[in-house]
């Protein structure tokens, strides 16, 4: 039988976790970039929700046509005005310092043309769309190569980055727009009749192996990469779909329209959150983990050893510790705490156990035939979480390994 932690115990061990000191992008938020760029640069924070705008004293922003957070989420992309000729654009690298722009250094020589999208796929290889260009360049190189030409007939107008490949919106005098899906690590593309008039903005769903579309009309549309069939998802929101972004952590979506911001979870939205126009919005994932450190002590067959599934974002509903090793059909408490520890239990008879954590409560639970504890640890969708942590150990009864019948795992570290 699972159980969650008390709610008491688990709201006082949080209540003791300060804000985490935010550098860059806050972590678990989206950037949020205004249409046009010289609307504003924003982290736009679902939790909250709020916008906070992220300061240009360099005045980068008032050049830049695109901007898009780096693979790393820690450096900003902008294309801006080369100014060579009009509307001519090249790719600077910004860093960010706390929510300002503190300086940018060239990434690409002037490309002879605007860019319409831009974005960094896993590895940091650089992806611009230009009107009439897919282009890519890796790490150190200034002079783009390219990917992909814009279909006879059509311009690219938007582009969405997955993890490994690109997906390009491109629109001409036809009535529907026209879909460009390319690998550029194998460089193949391939072009797609996209059925959906008046398509904006697009997103990699990759929980579904699709792509989420938002149209003129406010409409959503999941389209299948593998048979290419567009399926209404829901709307109309009111006004266009200006732009999509996915949370990476629980693969939700931001969608910007003239009203504002909504949320989406597949089935409802929530919102607007105020916002002006906006151009892109990309995430930035929270660093959550969970980390084992330390050794763990056995005895009579019993080793009890601490585990965990999912990732502990704030906001998660799905992550849970585990204890693995226990005795059969016996019970094991979980000790949970603010900070670390490292005290021998050999006075207490645990011969050769340690302590890891400095616990503020123990729950017990029960184990399963195969020796297995689990507890249910929903985290609060607290976006001042990020960056916090608590510690967590397993003490597992063990009749007869000891005086004490008791028995430690090692122990976890829960980072939100």
């Amino acid at each position: 039988m699972r159980r969650s932690l008390r709610p008491a115990l688990a709201a006082l061990c949080l209540a003791l976790l300060g804000a985490a000191a935010r550098p860059q992008v806050p972590p678990g938020s989206f950037l949020a970039v205004g249409q046009p760029a010289s609307a504003g640069l924003f982290a736009y924070e679902p939790l909250a929700p709020n916008l906070s705008p992220i300061a240009d004293p360099l005045g980068v922003l008032a050049r830049a046509q695109r901007v898009a957070l780096a693979d790393d989420r820690s450096r900003l992309l902008a294309a801006v005005d080369a100014g060579a000729a009009t509307g001519t654009a090249m790719i600077v690298e910004c860093t960010l310092q706390g929510l300002a722009i503190s300086g940018f250094l060239p990434r690409t020589r002037d490309l002879g043309e605007a860019v319409v999208g831009l974005g960094e796929l896993t590895g940091g290889l650089l992806v611009i769309a230009t009107p009439t260009r897919l282009l890519v360049a890796g790490p150190g190189v200034t002079q783009p190569l390219p990917l992909a030409p814009a279909p006879m007939g059509t311009v690219f107008v938007g582009l969405a980055v997955g993890e490994d490949r690109v997906a390009a919106l491109a629109r001409g005098a036809a009535a529907n727009p026209l879909l460009v899906l390319a690998h550029p690590a194998s460089s193949s593309v391939a072009v797609h009749q996209l059925a959906i008039p008046g398509s904006r903005a697009l997103a990699f769903d990759l929980l579904r192996g699709a792509l989420l579309v938002g149209d003129a009309g406010g409409n959503l549309w999941l389209l299948d990469l593998q048979r290419f069939i567009a399926s209404f998802v829901a709307g109309p929101l009111p006004g266009a779909v200006l732009a999509i972004g996915r949370n990476g952590d629980d693969g939700s979506f931001a969608i910007a329209t003239p009203a504002g911001i909504f949320d989406f979870d597949g089935a409802g939205f929530r919102g607007p959150t105020p916002a002006p126009p906006l151009g892109h919005l990309e995430h930035r994932p929270y660093a959550s983990r969970f980390v084992g450190y330390g050794q763990g002590c056995s005895g009579a067959g019993v080793a009890p050893a601490i585990g965990a599934v999912g990732r502990p974002y704030p906001g998660s509903i799905d992550f849970s510790l585990r204890m693995s090793g226990g005795a059969p059909n016996s019970a094991a408490f979980l000790l949970l705490g603010v900070f670390a520890a490292n005290l021998p239990l050999d006075p207490t008879g645990m011969l050769g156990c340690t302590l890891f954590v400095q616990p503020l409560d123990a729950t017990p639970y029960p184990c399963s035939a195969a020796g297995i504890a689990s507890a249910r640890f929903p985290i609060p969708p607290l976006a001042a979480l990020a960056g916090g942590a608590l510690h967590c150990q397993w003490i597992a009864v063990a009749n007869g390994a000891n005086a004490l019948g008791l028995l430690a795992s090692d122990g976890g570290r829960i980072v939100f």
